[in-house]
């Protein structure tokens, strides 16, 4: 499991990014988006939005949060804070994305300040970071995702592209002093050597179905279609 976690000055933070990564049997890499605002059953605090659970109890419970929900076993989980984020993606040379619109944000109570032109570029790490975190386009937790997942498509190229394959375990190295996993290094260098054997589609990304919706004046992702998301995991070889 991913998380990205928006932290905070005395503050525990709450994770902004949730990903379920899984290597299935069919040799495959299946990327899902969890939003945030998830409607989830959180074991010991009852229904509540899934980043609330990292609040509650830290990596380990929003592991068990989503192991149940779903259905799965995970194995370990990366968690990087926004410093981390931006220092992975400069390790990896930046990004190209296809900024789809200018993004003009600025909160000097977050220590927020967004300003991308649209257009194909080369995003360093902190541009990057800014493409993820934009949210000021009345789309909520959707905007977010699929932006996310245009970020993770963009990771994927720039891993897998033959120039940067032998650099991999270097910026594995590099990336694990940014992260805080319960992954020994060891485990984490033989996950990349078997994901520098796959192509780029060979990784599917996907995002948990569901909808917003208000419920009791609070804004949930409510969640839809779980059984033909779990088939779909069962026969990527995710779920048992």
């Amino acid at each position: 499991m991913l998380m990205g976690i928006d932290q905070r000055l005395g503050d525990k933070g709450r994770p902004d990014t949730i990903m379920l990564v899984s290597l299935g049997r069919d040799g495959k890499a299946v990327v899902l988006s969890i939003p945030r605002d998830t409607l989830v059953e959180i074991p010991g605090h009852g229904d509540d939005k899934v980043n609330h659970s990292y609040t509650y109890g830290g990596a380990s419970l929003t592991m068990e949060t989503v192991s149940r929900f779903l259905g799965v076993r995970i194995d370990g989980y990366a968690l990087a804070d926004l410093d981390g984020f931006a220092q992975i993606v400069d390790a990896l040379g930046g990004l190209t994305i296809d900024v789809e619109k200018r993004m003009y944000y600025d909160d000097s109570t977050q220590n927020l300040h967004i300003d991308l032109q649209p257009g194909v570029q080369k995003l360093d790490g902190q541009q990057a970071l800014n493409y993820v975190r934009f949210r000021d386009d009345g789309l909520g937790d959707i905007g977010r995702v699929a932006r996310e997942q245009k970020f993770v498509a963009a990771v994927v190229r720039e891993c897998l592209a033959p120039a940067n394959l032998l650099r991999l375990p270097g910026v594995i190295r590099q990336a694990y002093q940014s992260v805080e996993t319960d992954l020994p290094l060891t485990q984490a260098l033989g996950l990349v050597q078997a994901v520098a054997k796959l192509s780029p589609d060979e990784v599917e990304l996907k995002v948990l179905p569901g909808k917003g919706e208000y419920l009791n004046g609070v804004s949930y992702y409510v969640p839809d279609d779980l059984d033909a998301l779990k088939a779909d995991l069962r026969v990527a070889g995710v779920v048992d």
